[in-house]
């Protein structure tokens, strides 16, 4: 735990292109399993071209993504991740599983491992966005906060093209966040009036219409010009939507033949993050937290969620926590 934890979440920026398919993912992993030479982590996704090397006494539980199957690898020796399969060499041996039937087409290029830069630039003090509920809906994105005294002020949303990732100090007490963006880096924006709903101030914006697709959001309080979110956002289509709501099901299925594995809600959360559900991520993960509230996979996961909706306070608690 305190490998990952220690460090900073140093985050690659996110650009147009399509990062290659991902061919399984990690669903547990016990003794010395490494990827790279890295740490290999719960949750984490693997594409062709990855190398795996395992330690005597080690075993490491995988999604084979193309085919909804279970394998559990264990022994001394390395496999290959090939598209046609996992290749294993030396002493490992795998064991089929029975099947998830969980089949999912994922780029995992926002899946992203803990990194250790130690930052010299100017960063902010650690806090959250005041805007504490995001939702993705087919129209547009809706964001909320808790009401104030008077009317809820204009806002103006930005949607931005590629995602710069937020990155934590090595202390946990600052945070370096991207500039506010240009005007010439903005896909759409517009400015939005809010509306007072029970005890809540609420905003909608739309989807642009036209374009690349829109992969950040930026909102900006007009009246002071000062940010009050930057957040990573991914418009889904309706196969996609279709999609969720099967594997959802399945899941749940799952999760009723294995109460005591944390497999059901790595593998939705993976999913839900993906598709930029982040809110729906987190209250996925909650179940896998409870069953194994010290996994370093499991940590991060919750970690970056929460960077990736403002919410760079919490992000460092969760940290602060696990490391201690």
């Amino acid at each position: 735990m305190r490998r990952a934890v220690v460090a900073l979440l140093m985050l690659a920026g996110l650009g147009w292109a399509q990062p290659a398919k991902k061919f399984a993912m990690v669903l547990k992993v016990q003794g010395t399993v490494t990827n790279r030479s890295v740490p290999v982590l719960t949750g984490e996704l693997w594409a062709p071209g990855d190398s795996i090397e395992m330690a005597p006494g080690s075993q490491v539980t995988v999604l084979l993504l193309n085919k909804g199957e279970r394998q559990e690898i264990s022994g001394k020796g390395s496999l290959e991740v090939a598209s046609e399969g996992l290749k294993l060499h030396g002493g490992c041996a795998a064991r089929v599983l029975s099947s998830t039937q969980l089949k999912m087409t994922l780029n995992g290029e926002n899946h992203r491992q803990l990194g250790g830069m130690v930052l010299r630039e100017k960063t902010s003090v650690v806090e959250n966005s005041p805007l504490d509920q995001i939702e993705i809906e087919p129209g547009g994105v809706k964001i909320s906060r808790p009401a104030e005294a008077g009317s809820p002020p204009p806002l103006k949303f930005s949607y931005l093209s590629r995602y710069e990732n937020p990155i934590l100090k090595l202390d946990l007490k600052s945070v370096k966040i991207p500039p506010l963006a240009k005007p010439t880096d903005s896909l759409f924006t517009a400015e939005v009036k809010g509306q007072k709903q029970g005890n809540r101030w609420v905003w909608e914006a739309p989807w642009p219409s036209q374009g690349p697709p829109a992969r950040a959001l930026e909102v900006i309080e007009t009246a002071t010009q000062t940010r009050q979110l930057y957040t990573r956002i991914y418009q889904s289509n309706s196969q996609e939507q279709s999609e969720l709501s099967d594997a959802r099901k399945q899941v749940a299925d799952w999760a009723q033949q294995e109460p005591a594995t944390i497999g059901p809600w790595v593998y939705l959360a993976n999913l839900l993050e993906e598709k930029g559900e982040l809110e729906a991520a987190l209250e996925a993960l909650k179940p896998a937290l409870t069953l194994q509230p010290k996994d370093e996979g499991l940590v991060q996961m919750h970690a970056r969620l929460l960077i990736d909706l403002g919410r760079y306070a919490d992000a460092a608690e969760v940290l602060k926590t696990a490391k201690n």
